[in-house]
């Protein structure tokens, strides 16, 4: 689908991009081979397309893949792709809210990620044993924190948590000319690759919400030393009572320097946390 073909469809369906939502059609069909290349589907893979507008990606993927299931939030775009491939008994298309809806299963994703709502949807498709493999769309700004681990200016939250659950790996940059509405941003394509082992820690779901909070809780402090961000982290949650002294007592115990925050390996800020659950949390010691 062109530009102009865009125009002309979305002039008949009486619908308008909405840039808040940060509604973007690729309109290059070379950048959507290139995705589609990257991507690798087989004839075994159950898809999910999260985001599918009006179908430039879906068309091919039905072609090639076994299942594509297609999670829309715009009712529009629900209408006009069941019509546009009724005839196609692999695809399912749910109309509803990525963050709110049950995911049937898959065992990869493909999607244009919102620009609003990109962590959140990162934590839901990834952060889980036995993740799916991902190809993505998103912010090049964003692209540059979860890939540059050892960049001090561009670690981050994403840095942390999404290299604990996946290996990512830098594709290409798309130029904002290959969308309609042009963005203004460029966007990345990544290849979002699942880790063979996960930490059992990770597996149980107060512990992953307790490691993902630790490292958002700690990141606004970053260039500060570690046994200073805790206290700081934790005194932001009302619970002040662990301070510096403890933190450096156990820091001392498991052979860590109090180093600064961007300077720690991503397996060391988890052991950190497991401890930190371990000592205050599991036992009672936060008050």
């Amino acid at each position: 689908m062109n530009k102009s073909d865009l125009f002309l469809l979305l002039k008949q369906l009486q619908i308008r991009p909405k840039k808040q939502k940060g509604q973007t059609f690729l309109v290059d069909n070379n950048i959507r081979d290139k995705i589609l290349s990257i991507a690798d589907i087989t004839p075994d893979d159950i898809i999910l397309e999260v985001g599918p507008g009006l179908g430039i990606l879906t068309e091919i993927l039905l072609q090639k893949a076994k299942q594509v299931v297609a999670i829309e939030l715009e009712p529009k775009f629900c209408a006009y792709l069941k019509e546009k491939f009724k005839e196609h008994r692999n695809l399912t298309i749910i109309n509803g809210d990525i963050l709110e809806t049950p995911l049937p299963y898959h065992n990869k994703v493909i999607s244009n990620l919102p620009f609003s709502a990109t962590g959140p949807i990162l934590e839901k498709l990834f952060f889980k044993p036995n993740a799916p493999q991902g190809t993505i769309m998103l912010e090049k700004k964003l692209a540059e924190r979860i890939l540059n681990k050892g960049d001090y200016k561009t670690f981050s939250r994403l840095t942390v948590s999404v290299n604990t659950f996946m290996i990512p790996e830098s594709s290409f940059t798309v130029s904002p000319n290959s969308f309609y509405p042009k963005p203004r941003i460029e966007i990345s394509i990544l290849k979002m690759n699942p880790r063979d082992i996960i930490d059992p820690f990770l597996t149980s779901g107060e512990k992953k919400a307790f490691f993902l909070d630790f490292i958002a809780g700690i990141m606004p402090y970053k260039n500060k030393n570690i046994a200073n961000s805790i206290p700081l982290d934790f005194a932001n949650k009302d619970e002040s009572t662990l301070d510096k002294d403890a933190i450096l007592t156990l820091l001392a115990q498991f052979n860590f320097n109090n180093d600064k925050v961007s300077a720690f390996e991503i397996s060391e800020l988890l052991d950190i946390a497991k401890i930190l659950n371990e000592k205050f949390v599991d036992s009672g010691g936060i008050n």
